[in-house]
Order: C-alpha cells, then structure tokens, then sequence
C-alpha cells in the first residue's frame, strides 16, 4: 500500500513556498536609457576662404570679421576699370549690330535695281516686236542677265540681313563675357554666415586663387562625437532626433534640438564610430548663441 502525504502537509508545503517567492519579491523591470555621448565638438558645416577670381589690386574691402552677410554680398573689389571699359564697348557693339539687322537698304535697293532691269528687258522686247531687230540680240541677252544679276543681288541681301541676326547673338554673348569679367573681380560672399577672417587688406596686390576672407555659416551646425558600438548600432542612429547641450560661456549650459545626419562606417581601435548631428542655431543679442569649438553633450532619443 503506497504512502500519502497528509494534506495538511501539503497545504504547509505550498504555503512556505508562496512565502519565499512573495519575501524575494519580483526582479525589477529593465530600463532602457538614453545614450549619451559626452566630449562632442561643434563644428561648422559651411567654412569658405572666398578666394580673388582674377589677379589686380584690391581697390575695396570694407568687410570686417564679426560681419553678418548674405550670399551673394559683395565684400571687396578687384581693379575693374579696363573690365568695365571693355564691358562698354562691348554693348556699343550689341547696339551696332541691332542697328545693322535692322537696316534693310540693300534689300530695298536690290528689289529695285531688279525692277528696272526687268523693264529694260520688257522694253526692248516691245521694240523687237514692233520693229524685229531694233535691239540686236547679244544687247537683249545683255539686258537678260543683267536682270537675272538683279534678282540675284535680292537674294545675296537677304541672306546677308539673316547674317546680321547670327552677329547680333555674337554680340551679346561677347558682351555678357565682358558683365562676367567685371563680376570676377568681385569679392563676394557664396553663403549666408559671419566674416571670421580677413586675409588681406585695401591696396594690396591679389593673384586669382589667393583667399581674401573667410566666411563661414553659421544658421545651421553640426556637433560631432563618437559613439561606443556596444551601445549602439549605426543604422539605429542615422535621422534619430537628439536633444544637444552645449556648454556656453562661463558656467551656463543651453539645449537645442536636433538630427543625427550621418554615421561613419569607420571603427575606432576603441570600438567607436564618429556621428555628426545637425543643430539650426539662434542669435541673442545679434549675437549667435552656438559657436564653432565650443564643447556639447548630446543624447540619442
């Protein structure tokens, strides 16, 4: 006959172990944490030496560091006074040209000299056919061509008041070449940001390649830092929102938000790989609050 476990003793049983299991309590939830990448670098994403376009003398440069301009602004200019000459009497020829195309004497004239030809020939038919031979042959043959000369000096003026057309784009052309040699010798701005430098000054002699001043954007940045590949994966970042704190001067911090733009495919020997986040930038005081080398935090979210 088999043993039995008294029930009572069963129910002790499965009460202690209620007990232990309710004492231990439940493991604690897992919390998913930010990643936080500290040591970041701001950086500007837009950073130009605008450079002289063509040799001379630098006769203006009122930019001054610190200036905010726009794209497009002329900071400076080159020795420009044979460009303009030359622009000048670049559109003389244009109006020239437009003068010529539209003067239709030769065709007029043509028409006309054919007209008293072909009566010449109509005349002396008339008297050949009144009175045979009253004009020898080998002279109406001679009145036939000159006729037929006639008609064809019609056709050689308008073909050459169609040339005409051709030289007036000639002349245009000619002429924008001669706007855009007085456009290269100007220094102007190829983006909306702040002067930081000014290499060069009024007066001066510049070879074209030679940088005149630097102009860097400053409405948008980028902040970069390195992120450990344990923590997180590179697809996993790329367009992630991140909240950017940057350390400003003295002791004050500030948050701005921002993008992940790019993750490089490129590990560090300590397991890291460099992202880079965009941030747009405000002024204070006509002053911008984010500058290029300052010192931020940021945190994936």
């Amino acid at each position: 006959m088999r043993n039995r476990v008294p029930a009572n003793a069963a129910c002790s049983a499965l009460i202690l172990f209620l007990f232990v299991i309710a004492s231990l309590g439940t493991p604690p939830l897992a919390v998913a944490k930010e990643p936080v990448i500290h040591n970041c670098l701001v950086s500007a994403i837009d950073d130009v030496d605008v450079p002289a376009k063509e040799a001379g003398v630098l006769t203006e440069l009122p930019a001054r560091p610190g200036q905010q301009v726009s794209e497009g602004e002329v900071l400076g200019k080159i020795d420009d006074e044979r460009a303009l000459l030359a622009r000048q009497l670049a559109l003389i020829e244009v109006y020239k040209a437009r003068e010529a195309s539209e003067n239709d004497i030769n065709v007029r004239f043509a028409v006309s000299a054919a007209e008293v030809a072909e009566a010449k020939v109509a005349s002396a038919n008339a008297a050949n056919a009144k009175v045979p031979d009253t004009i020898p042959a080998s002279e109406v043959r001679e009145l036939e061509l000159e006729a037929k000369r006639a008609k064809l000096q019609i056709e050689q003026a308008t073909f050459e008041q169609d040339l005409l057309k051709y030289d007036i784009r000639s002349r245009n052309a000619e002429f924008k070449a001669a706007e855009q040699d007085v456009a290269r010798r100007q220094v102007a701005s190829p983006l909306e940001g702040e002067i930081f430098e000014v290499h060069r000054d009024r007066g001066e002699w510049v070879q074209a390649g030679d940088p005149v001043l630097r102009v860097v954007r400053m409405n948008r940045l980028q902040v970069h830092g390195y992120v450990r590949q344990a923590k997180v994966a590179r697809r996993d970042v790329i367009d992630r929102p991140v909240t950017i704190t940057v350390k400003l001067d003295g002791d004050r911090e500030r948050t701005f938000d921002g993008k992940i733009v790019f993750a490089s495919s490129e590990t560090t020997g300590g397991g890291e790989f460099r992202i880079a986040a965009e941030v747009e930038n405000v002024q204070e005081d006509g002053l911008w609050v984010i500058k290029p080398g300052q010192q931020a935090t940021i945190t994936i979210r």
